[in-house]
């Protein structure tokens, strides 16, 4: 299993360690009162992907070369300059599909939208 690393635990773990050993410290004052609760933080929330250990470094190649061509939040897709693909933030998607649009010929956008 691989842990998810977006989280908190992976941010800020002193934090998430401090908030879970002062509960702890409550629960251990005071049984009565704060037995069975639990902060967030204490309840492990990580998104475990069950793999085997080529599929968990595959896994990790494919999410570092994800991050070093920019392609997280992004689509690839060509402008028919050549065909080279660019990574284009979401955001930014449709704007830059318009515009291509807008200053292309006809026949340009349709293989354009056939690739």
């Amino acid at each position: 299993q691989m842990l998810d690393t977006s989280g908190n635990w992976a941010k800020m773990p002193v934090v998430m360690i401090t908030k879970c050993a002062e509960a702890q410290a409550l629960r251990a004052g005071w049984p009565d009162q704060f037995s069975g609760i639990y902060v967030e933080e204490e309840l492990d929330r990580a998104k475990t992907l069950d793999l085997t250990a080529s599929e968990i470094v595959a896994h990790n190649e494919q999410e570092e070369r994800a991050k070093r061509i920019g392609a997280h939040n992004a689509i690839t897709v060509t402008w028919g300059d050549g065909w080279q693909l660019e990574n284009v933030p979401v955001g930014e998607f449709a704007d830059r599909a318009a515009d291509f649009i807008r200053s292309s010929k006809p026949e340009d956008v349709q293989r354009w939208q056939d690739a």
